[in-house]
């Protein structure tokens, strides 16, 4: 989630934005704040900033209703990813299934409930229509009623 200084920069560098159009500054203006660029440089980044900008109680009761729904298998590799992320043991997972195994699924859960915890998740896909530049892939979780 965005700070209150993060926001207030971030509608400070749009304002002068729109001033700069009109050959006009913030600093043209006495007693106007400036942005505080350095709450927002690591922001450049879009992965990241996109990261930032997830609803934490709406994930959670999306998590909490999802994760109901796994399935034995599913819950297994749930709960190794879960338990290596949270105890700072790196690891690499593979899942594999066809197609509607509920792998997409089970990738929405688990990223789902680290970003709800405001941890910053990527899941990307390196095969298929993606395997050329599996970094600009994001799986975009669909709200799924069961």
């Amino acid at each position: 989630m965005l700070s209150q200084e993060q926001i207030s920069t971030f509608c400070l560098v749009e304002i002068e934005k729109l001033l700069n159009k009109k050959g006009k500054s913030l600093s043209d203006f006495k007693g106007l704040s400036h942005p505080a660029l350095e709450e927002i440089k690591h922001l450049d980044n879009i992965l990241i900033r996109e990261q930032l900008i997830y609803d934490a109680h709406e994930l959670k009761r999306q998590h909490d209703e999802w994760k109901s729904s796994l399935n034995q298998q599913q819950l297994e590799v749930y709960e190794s990813v879960i338990h290596h992320v949270t105890n700072y043991e790196g690891s690499v997972f593979f899942v594999y299934g066809h197609g509607g195994a509920g792998k997409t699924y089970l990738y929405c859960t688990i990223a789902a409930k680290l970003r709800s915890e405001g941890k910053t998740v990527l899941n990307v896909a390196s095969s298929g229509k993606y395997f050329n530049n599996p970094l600009n892939y994001q799986f975009h979780c669909p709200k799924v009623d069961l």
